[in-house]
């Protein structure tokens, strides 16, 4: 529904650091952006075309961006 594209994210494993009043750091979670009018099978994903993204002390870092 709507326009643009949709996103998926996927953090499959736990965050390196995760705490009250500390900046996250979690690395490689996964990223597909879908357009809009293509499909996204939730219980087969993808193995390809995600981007792979990192948040280290609260600073996001990918090459996607």
């Amino acid at each position: 529904m709507g326009e643009g594209p949709v996103y998926f994210v996927l953090g499959d494993h736990q965050p390196e650091t995760c705490n009250t009043n500390q900046p996250l750091t979690f690395s490689n979670f996964k990223i597909w952006k879908v357009d809009s009018g293509e499909t996204f099978d939730l219980r087969n994903r993808p193995t390809q075309g995600f981007y792979q993204v990192s948040v280290s002390k609260g600073e996001l870092s990918s090459t996607a961006f």
